[in-house]
């Protein structure tokens, strides 16, 4: 076949024969394409800057925190804090109170989501009294409305309705103890939720830990210690205003002995106004500043504290202030903070205390063994033992060096240990802990960081075998074994 039968050919039928394209002279290429020279290929290149692709920052780890009651004692103020310091764009929280009250109107002025639910409201059956249908309702419909995903009883007065909104909604759960009765109070159902429901149950002490019989009754693995923590910068730097103690009817010059407590029987008032008739007979020069107010509904002893001082010839020695927001202004005004209580879970008017250089002078009553160390940073004496109380008091009060001394050493012990950034941190690690733990649990994908994250559910076949179980142990009539 001849070059233009295979043109043709190769253009098909019907088609004009493509033309072939002819090589050019090669001389003619030369001067189209000049030759590159190797150092056009080998040249360094100029340093490029490098690509940074911006992050979209993590949405706030949204957290419901269930309050009983919305006085001001010591687990209140201890979440306000908390709630003050905590990183906004970490943590969004919503508080849930059984209340109106201090406690409620504080959070909202911080900017923090509030909600009054009658958390309190029970059913009256014949033997048990279970959270009210109505509220339970509410309470889970404003969890999934705000998207909440974990849910803190940062008191166990909440431990009941937080453990039938953790098994009807899924929703993973702590709890914080910071008391040291409700060891002897649970029943074997209770317990149960603990071990298995509670993702964590917060400890504030050692005595706490020990009065809920971790290790025995309570599963070590669900337990986790954070220590309290306050704003120690406000008492550190706080100063006595000018006329504070003439407003207070303190004579200038005179030694102040200060107590700071709910007016409740348990708090030992009744030990402290003994001691106090004992210091008042040796120095008369003393005065007693007693800072505080009823907190919850049952505390009714204010007029039985007026009756113990009348009767032991204390009225004119004692001033009562009742509550007060200025408790950093009047710590300065005290040579020295007592505790006369029996049973504390931790003390936090101890650390304020100590913030603002004052000694402290406590009985062992639990908390305050982890906050005073007993002839450095002040006194511990036994329980219920008025006179050694007395004594402690009487022989710091002789020794102002060794008084100033101990207010130093308490400030700077305090400091290293009870700050408010180390406790919100903690929580902050405890909460992503416990949700990393429930999406292995749930085997849930990751979701993105520009969205909230998404609320990790217990599976519904879990929830329902807990809470068979706990019915069950719920007819037996206390903790066995």
């Amino acid at each position: 076949m001849n070059r233009g039968a295979q043109r043709r050919s190769m253009a098909g039928p019907g088609l004009p024969a493509a033309p072939v394209a002819r090589p050019a002279p090669a001389s003619r290429v030369a001067k189209q394409a000049p030759t590159l020279r190797l150092a056009d290929h080998t040249a360094p290149l100029a340093p490029q800057p490098p690509v940074v692709v911006p992050r979209r920052p993590a949405a706030p780890l949204r957290v419901a925190y269930l309050m009983a009651s919305a006085g001001l004692g010591g687990g209140e103020l201890l979440l306000l804090d908390h709630l003050a310091h905590a990183d906004r764009r970490r943590l969004w929280p919503l508080l849930v109170c059984g209340e109106h009250g201090p406690l409620t109107e504080r959070a909202a002025a911080l900017g923090v989501a509030v909600c009054v639910l009658p958390l309190q409201r029970t059913l009256a059956l014949r033997r048990r009294r279970p959270p009210h249908p109505a509220m339970l309702w509410s309470l889970l419909r404003l969890l999934r409305r705000t998207r909440v995903a974990l849910i803190h009883s940062y008191t166990l007065e909440t431990q009941a309705v937080a453990h039938f909104a953790a098994l009807l909604s899924g929703l993973p759960l702590v709890h914080s103890s910071q008391d040291t009765t409700w060891g002897a109070a649970l029943r074997p159902h209770e317990w149960y939720l603990f071990n298995h429901l509670a993702s964590r149950v917060v400890t504030t002490s050692q005595a706490v830990a020990t009065s809920l019989h971790v290790g025995e009754r309570l599963d070590s693995a669900r337990c986790a210690r954070v220590l309290p923590g306050i704003a120690l910068e406000r008492f550190m730097q706080a100063a006595e205003p000018p006329g504070l103690r003439q407003s207070l009817g303190l004579p200038d010059g005179a030694p102040v002995v200060g107590v700071v407590a709910r007016l409740c029987a348990a708090k030992g008032w009744d030990v402290f106004l003994a001691a106090a008739q004992y210091i008042h007979r040796r120095c008369p020069a003393v005065r007693f500043l007693l800072v505080g107010d009823a907190v919850l509904p049952t505390d009714d002893y204010a007029t039985q504290l007026q009756q113990q001082i009348d009767r032991l010839g204390l009225a004119g020695c004692c001033v009562r202030t009742g509550f007060r927001d200025d408790v950093p202004a009047l710590l300065r005004c005290m040579d020295l903070l007592v505790s006369a209580s029996p049973r504390e879970s931790f003390g936090l008017v101890l650390v304020e205390a100590a913030a603002s250089g004052r000694a402290v002078v406590s009985v062992r009553n639990g908390g305050a063994e982890e906050i005073v160390v007993d002839g450095v940073t002040g006194r511990l004496v036994p329980r219920d033992d008025s006179a050694a109380l007395a004594s402690a008091v009487l022989a710091l009060l002789a020794d102002t060096a060794a008084l100033r001394r101990m207010g130093q050493q308490a400030q700077q012990h305090v400091a290293r240990r009870f700050g408010i950034a180390r406790m919100v941190d903690s929580f902050d690690r405890l909460y992503r802990r416990v949700l990393d733990e429930a999406r292995a649990g749930a085997q849930s994908a990751d979701h993105g960081a520009d969205h909230p994250p998404q609320p990790v559910r217990t599976g519904l076949a879990t929830r329902l075998r807990i809470a068979l179980k706990a019915l069950w142990l719920s007819h037996l009539p206390r903790y066995r074994g």
